[in-house]
Protein backbone atom coordinates (compact mmCIF):
# COMPACT_ATOMS: atom_id res chain seq x y z
CA UNK A 1 0.00 0.00 0.00
CA UNK A 2 1.43 3.61 -0.71
CA UNK A 3 -0.61 6.86 0.53
CA UNK A 4 0.41 10.71 0.93
CA UNK A 5 -0.08 12.60 4.70
CA UNK A 6 -1.47 15.87 3.98
CA UNK A 7 -2.65 18.77 5.81
CA UNK A 8 -6.50 20.47 5.92
CA UNK A 9 -5.15 22.53 2.42
CA UNK A 10 -3.93 19.35 0.70
CA UNK A 11 -0.02 20.16 0.91
CA UNK A 12 2.08 16.92 1.71
CA UNK A 13 3.47 16.37 5.37
CA UNK A 14 7.17 15.16 6.03
CA UNK A 15 7.69 13.25 8.94
CA UNK A 16 4.30 11.90 9.85
CA UNK A 17 4.32 8.72 11.68
CA UNK A 18 2.00 5.90 10.64
CA UNK A 19 1.35 3.35 12.77
CA UNK A 20 -0.64 0.26 12.70
CA UNK A 21 -3.24 0.39 15.68
CA UNK A 22 -5.27 -2.72 15.17
CA UNK A 23 -5.30 -5.54 12.42
CA UNK A 24 -7.17 -8.53 11.65
CA UNK A 25 -4.20 -10.15 10.46
CA UNK A 26 -0.97 -10.39 11.96
CA UNK A 27 1.90 -7.63 10.71
CA UNK A 28 5.40 -7.19 11.36
CA UNK A 29 4.65 -3.04 10.31
CA UNK A 30 4.41 -1.22 13.37
CA UNK A 31 5.48 2.38 12.24
CA UNK A 32 6.62 4.15 9.61
CA UNK A 33 7.88 7.70 8.70
CA UNK A 34 6.46 9.97 5.44
CA UNK A 35 9.22 10.91 3.47
CA UNK A 36 9.86 14.92 2.60
CA UNK A 37 7.12 14.54 -0.10
CA UNK A 38 3.98 13.46 2.45
CA UNK A 39 4.58 9.81 0.96
CA UNK A 40 4.83 6.27 2.51
CA UNK A 41 4.98 2.81 1.62
CA UNK A 42 3.70 0.05 3.81
CA UNK A 43 3.43 -3.41 3.22
CA UNK A 44 0.52 -5.52 4.69
CA UNK A 45 -0.88 -8.67 3.98
CA UNK A 46 -4.67 -9.21 3.31
CA UNK A 47 -7.00 -7.84 5.89
CA UNK A 48 -8.82 -5.05 7.45
CA UNK A 49 -6.57 -2.42 9.56
CA UNK A 50 -7.11 0.89 11.45
CA UNK A 51 -3.95 3.14 11.07
CA UNK A 52 -3.52 6.10 12.28
CA UNK A 53 -1.14 8.64 11.21
CA UNK A 54 0.35 11.75 13.82
CA UNK A 55 2.48 14.25 13.32
CA UNK A 56 4.60 16.57 16.00
CA UNK A 57 2.66 19.33 16.16
CA UNK A 58 -0.88 17.48 17.24
CA UNK A 59 -2.50 16.81 14.06
CA UNK A 60 -3.45 13.56 13.57
CA UNK A 61 -6.07 11.25 11.16
CA UNK A 62 -7.44 7.60 11.84
CA UNK A 63 -8.30 5.38 8.90
CA UNK A 64 -9.78 2.12 8.43
CA UNK A 65 -8.14 0.35 5.21
CA UNK A 66 -9.26 -3.09 3.96
CA UNK A 67 -6.48 -4.88 1.68
CA UNK A 68 -7.82 -6.28 -0.88
CA UNK A 69 -6.57 -9.55 -2.44
CA UNK A 70 -4.04 -9.08 -4.81
CA UNK A 71 -4.68 -5.68 -5.64
CA UNK A 72 -2.62 -2.67 -4.95
CA UNK A 73 -4.04 0.26 -2.59
CA UNK A 74 -3.05 3.90 -2.42
CA UNK A 75 -4.76 6.15 0.53
CA UNK A 76 -4.91 9.64 1.48
CA UNK A 77 -4.36 10.82 4.87
CA UNK A 78 -5.77 14.01 5.89
CA UNK A 79 -4.60 15.20 8.92
CA UNK A 80 -6.76 17.84 11.22
CA UNK A 81 -6.62 19.64 14.56
CA UNK A 82 -8.71 18.26 17.59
Amino acid sequence: MIGIVVDERGEPIAGAIISVEHATTPTSEIGIVTNKGGKFGISLPNGTYVLKARCSDGREATLEVTVPNDQDLEMIARLSRY
